[in-house]
C-alpha cells in the first residue's frame, strides 16, 4: 500500500503487459517504460487506500507537470517525455487484485494540447480528456497499442 512500492508494482504491470517486464529497470530515464518499437511510456500510480491511517479515502491525484531531463546537460527546455502515459488506480486493499485496478491510458499529444503547463490532475477531469481509454489489466496491451496507434478502443 505504499505509494513508492504500488508505483514500482504498478510499472511492473504495465512492463508485463508489452511484454518488457524481463528487462531491467532503469532508474534515470525521463520516462518509464519503452516497448520494442520505441515508444516510450511513463506510468503513473494512485489509490484510495494507503499504508497510514485514514479517515476518508485519498483523493486521486497524478503529477504530469513538464520536466527537464536532469541526466542530459543537453535537455533543453521541461517538457513531457513519454509518448504515452499510463495512469493507474488501485480501487481496493490488495494490490495483487489485477481485478481492482483502473487503467486510464493517454497519448502525450493530448496532455500537451490540453493541459501545456498543468503540473498535477486529479481523477474526474483526466476522465474528460479527449482520447482517454479506460481499461482494467486484461485489455491494457491492447489499449495501449490502440492509443499509439491511434484508435479507439472498439477499433
Amino acid at each position: 500500500m505504499d505509494n513508492t512500492t504500488r508505483g514500482l508494482l504498478a510499472e511492473f504491470l504495465v512492463a508485463a503487459a508489452i511484454g518488457q517486464h524481463r528487462k531491467p529497470r532503469t532508474e534515470w530515464l525521463p520516462y518509464d517504460l519503452i516497448t520494442k518499437s520505441g515508444i516510450t511510456i511513463e506510468v503513473k500510480s494512485a489509490a484510495y487506500i494507503q499504508s497510514w491511517t485514514q479517515t476518508i479515502p485519498s483523493k486521486i491525484q497524478f503529477g504530469i507537470a513538464p520536466r527537464k531531463n536532469l541526466w542530459d546537460a543537453e535537455s533543453g527546455p521541461s517538457r513531457r517525455w513519454a509518448k504515452v502515459y499510463v495512469f493507474s488506480v488501485l480501487e481496493g486493499a490488495d494490490p495483487l487484485e489485477l481485478d481492482k485496478w483502473q487503467f486510464y491510458v493517454l497519448s502525450r499529444d493530448v496532455l500537451d494540447q490540453e493541459c501545456p503547463t498543468q503540473g498535477s490532475i486529479s481523477l474526474k477531469p483526466l476522465r474528460s480528456l479527449p482520447g482517454i481509454q479506460c481499461c482494467h489489466y486484461l485489455d491494457l496491451k491492447r489499449t495501449i497499442e490502440n492509443v499509439i496507434h491511434g484508435r479507439t478502443l472498439s477499433s
